[in-house]
């Protein structure tokens, strides 16, 4: 199913999706950098940073709700191009992964949500250490969650694999072939 340019907007939303340590915020960073689009950065990164506990499912919950904001903010502003270091579906798969819970409601949410471009960040990366990231070897299986729960969602993605240069040069050429058909 091929996604269409969102006809509540005239903005372009690009999503960078994948595993931890797969270089989306890195990706994320260079696509807002190289094409001038406004960078949604991961909010969860920056909650997870200021938590003095762990992680629990309620604070999954509130980054998601901060993800859905996001997004609607997004909407209503209206600039031409978004980048979105991860979102919605990030918090559904945590949600499933670490407390089995699958919150179809919030997975209507974000099949209702429309993103020009998806892609997903294949999990080919070393593995870098952050406090925060705890998959390590999990990272293959996360990759197929991402997979699954796209496809069920019908939303067309696209994988960005391989190394430095080649990958963001992959990447690039996704946006490109997004912005000309879009007239941008």
């Amino acid at each position: 199913m091929e996604e269409k340019h969102s006809p509540e907007t005239s903005s372009m939303k690009i999503a960078i999706l994948g595993a931890e340590s797969t270089g989306k915020t890195a990706l994320a960073n260079l696509i807002a950098d190289r094409y001038g689009a406004n960078l949604i950065a991961e909010y969860a990164r920056k909650y997870v940073d200021e938590l003095k506990e762990a992680v629990k499912m309620s604070d999954v919950y509130h980054i998601a709700q901060q993800q859905i904001l996001e997004y609607q903010i997004a909407l209503e502003d209206a600039k031409p191009l978004y980048v979105f270091d991860t979102t919605l579906l990030t918090s559904i798969i945590w949600l499933e992964d670490k407390y089995h819970v699958f919150d179809e409601a919030l997975f209507n949410m974000w099949k209702n949500q429309n993103f020009d471009l998806i892609l997903l960040c294949f999990p080919d990366l070393p593995w870098e250490f952050d406090p925060q990231r705890s998959d390590e070897n999990r990272r293959l299986e996360l990759h197929e969650k991402y997979t699954t729960l796209l496809r069920k969602s019908k939303k067309k993605y696209s994988t960005i694999e391989g190394f430095d240069h080649k990958r963001n040069q992959k990447a690039f050429k996704k946006v490109e072939k997004l912005l000309a058909k879009n007239g941008a």
